[in-house]
């Protein structure tokens, strides 16, 4: 049996104590495709539609029409049409293994269908500008900041009614857990962009998933505790043929098959094992849990200190992005204030499992 799903049990908490009866309003600005960790924070917030409102899935660089294709397939197949597609500016070739899967699907499908397409950033510019203290827009962010730099450089006041949860950066150690930090590749690859986004203020501090702790986001199917969350996700697909599970599932295979099976992790994995690192899955998770304590503040308030991420340990630090896209800690009152996800509480095998089990449920729940 699975436990409870904690960000329901947050979200029904804060409801009853404060009177709030709705989500909160996210945009994700996501590079899908490339690597398979968008895919499971897409899955995640469309199927929980009582955590998260989504407002807009803007895919942002390179090959975006590509990537377009593969987000409107999954929005298509899950019933999702109801949330509006935009696609960012096309900024040169990469790699997208995912893309077998969508490749006879085409953006006109898509509008066919009844999703609503948009090009460039003005729907997420937009929807921002909505944004009061009362009703506030959280940008899920786990690609580089192209899209979201780009609003942010024309409107420099734009986030102060906003949120923002990201997969970026590193903080003390880097890729395959290393003893220093690396050049984290959402940041680097825009690093313009990047510090436009740690530079901005926001209506409570910017979070991040940075690689101190999403490094080791991998849900197997045998864990060091014993059956792990991802085997019930397989079956779940086995026994149900279960619209998430089972599309989520078609495209991790298509991924795979498509070049995916050679990028790194810590776990060996195959769709039949585990996942591969799931980078992104924590912001997603994390932005369930920070917009829905955001929304238990007064109006005015910003909050003393980071709120209560379950399975996670972050730190209320001075961060700025150097010219070589690196994620510094500086002197208080150099940089924004920053809440990294930096260690796991109680320890990374139990945490990691329980978010699992979080996001797992949350899926074949929906």
């Amino acid at each position: 049996m699975y436990k409870i799903v904690l960000l329901f049990v947050i979200f029904l908490i804060l409801t009853i104590n404060n009177g709030i009866a709705k989500p909160i309003r996210v945009i994700l600005d996501t590079d899908i495709g490339t690597d398979f960790d968008d895919t499971w924070a897409l899955t995640l917030i469309l199927s929980r539609p009582d955590v998260y409102n989504v407002q807009l899935v803007q895919v942002s660089t390179y090959n975006t029409t590509k990537r377009g294709q593969v987000a409107g397939l999954i929005m298509d197949t899950v019933g999702r049409l109801d949330v509006p597609l935009a696609i960012g500016d096309y900024t040169g070739e990469q790699n997208v293994p995912q893309y077998s899967i969508a490749e006879n699907y085409s953006l006109d499908t898509f509008v066919q269908h009844g999703g609503k397409l948009s090009y460039g950033t003005s729907v997420m510019e937009s929807i921002m500008n909505t944004a009061t203290s009362d009703d506030p827009v959280a940008i899920i962010e786990i690609a580089p900041a192209t899209s979201l730099g780009n609003v942010l450089l024309r409107n420099p006041g734009i986030s102060k009614n906003c949120l923002c949860v990201a997969m970026s950066g590193s903080i003390y150690h880097g890729y395959r857990n290393s003893s220093s930090p690396s050049a984290e590749y959402n940041v680097v690859q825009n690093i313009t962009s990047a510090q436009a986004m740690y530079n901005a203020t926001w209506l409570s501090p910017l979070a991040t998933a940075p690689l101190d702790t999403t490094v080791f986001m991998q849900f197997m199917a045998t864990t060091p505790l014993g059956p792990g969350p991802y085997a019930d996700l397989l079956l779940a697909n086995l026994t149900n043929n279960h619209i998430f599970a089972s599309t989520l599932l078609a495209n991790y295979e298509a991924w795979y098959n498509g070049g995916g099976k050679g990028y790194s992790a810590i776990l060996p994995f195959t769709p039949t094992t585990g996942t591969s690192t799931l980078y992104d899955a924590l912001a997603a998770y994390m932005t369930g849990v920070y917009g829905n304590w955001r929304l238990s503040l007064s109006t005015n308030s910003t909050g003393s200190s980071p709120p209560p991420f379950p399975f996670v340990t972050t730190e209320n630090l001075p961060v700025l992005v150097n010219g070589q896209g690196y994620t510094i800690i500086t002197s208080p009152g150099m940089a924004q204030p920053v809440y990294p996800a930096i260690n796991f509480p109680d320890g990374m095998n139990i945490d990691i499992n329980e978010i699992a089990n979080d996001i797992v449920s949350s899926i074949i729940g929906a």
